[in-house]
């Protein structure tokens, strides 16, 4: 969860479910398994199922939600390729905290992971 948004549920944080994301598992969330399938879409090169994607969540949540996940994905790329392009690197303490998540969801896995 993001801060705001462990804040506004009164989460204490994490509930585990970073797992959602490398695989069917439900989030929780409302809309979680088609807000899940527009996140891989969306990053997924080839970009073939995103129109479905958008469309399944359009149609189970409304347009207005669409909209603001897909500002919610835009957002994450675009700090990623930021921090990316000023050679911003984490330091080992923060590999460390991450190192469960990045478990969890497979981002070792992943060819633009710079550490691991």
């Amino acid at each position: 969860m993001l801060r705001a948004s462990i804040a506004s549920t009164g989460s204490t944080g994490s509930t585990g479910n970073e797992a959602a994301v490398a695989g069917g598992i439900d989030s929780g969330l409302p809309f979680g398994h088609e807000l899940v399938a527009l996140a891989e879409a969306a990053v997924d090169p080839a970009a073939t199922g995103l129109a479905a994607a958008r469309d399944r969540l359009r149609r189970a949540a409304g347009s207005a939600f669409v909209n603001d996940a897909a500002a919610v994905i835009a957002n994450f790329e675009m700090m990623t390729r930021v921090a990316d392009l000023t050679g911003a690197a984490l330091d080992q303490s923060r590999r460390d905290a991450l190192a469960p998540t990045v478990a969890v969801v497979g981002a070792s896995e992943f060819s633009t992971l710079r550490w691991g």
